[in-house]
């Protein structure tokens, strides 16, 4: 089987234009769904990071309530200092106690705020992520598109020129054919001339 293949047969043959065409054809294809299971993963992170981004959220509203649980144990534990030192020296302890309730009291809403921040940097990231992997997914989608389009192009002409320089060699072959029994007529004619002449 030659380069060109033959009419009606197979074109497997990685040695026939047909086989390259069919074998580039796959590679392209194979090329094209690594690309749009890329994308699919990448919009599934972009679910992923806006779970996230609500857990943070519901996170976020966990610490307000906290927060405004310790500004209630804050004024409680001030009423209990006053009322403390209303008992005189029976409420002596009991001041130790309230001190203690708003020096914690204290520590918690640092820790609050301290994760506040952090929960508040988290979003912002998640949020620029999320920006950049929608970006990335429409401008991966377009791509994909156009490079389907592009490469079914391609194939549509490489398979018209195949075809174009299949009938172009096949004539070449017709015409090289008739050359040759022409040039074949001719040398026996000279050849019977010769013989002729000779006797």
């Amino acid at each position: 089987k030659g380069f060109l293949g033959r009419e009606g047969e197979g074109s497997s043959d990685k040695r026939t234009f047909e086989g390259l065409i069919e074998n580039c054809s796959g590679t392209l294809v194979k090329i094209l769904k690594v690309t749009e299971e890329a994308g699919e993963i990448s919009r599934r992170a972009v679910e992923r990071i806006r779970e996230m981004d609500k857990a943070s959220q519901s996170i976020s509203a966990a610490l307000q309530q906290l927060e405004r649980i310790a500004v209630g144990n804050k004024i409680l534990a001030l009423n209990a200092r006053i009322e403390a030192a209303r008992a005189g020296s029976y409420g002596a302890g009991f001041a130790v106690v309230t001190m203690e309730v708003i020096s914690q009291t204290d520590k918690s809403q640092k820790v609050n705020a301290l994760v506040s921040g952090l929960i508040k940097n988290l979003r912002s990231l998640a949020g620029s992520t999320l920006d950049d992997l929608n970006r990335m997914n429409d401008e991966d989608r377009q791509r994909v598109e156009q490079c389907k389009h592009e490469v079914d192009e391609s194939l549509r002409d490489m398979q018209g020129a195949h075809g174009e320089m299949k009938k172009m060699l096949t004539g070449m072959t017709e015409e090289g054919a008739l050359l040759a029994n022409d040039i074949g007529a001719a040398v026996r004619g000279l050849q019977f001339q010769d013989r002729t002449n000779q006797r």
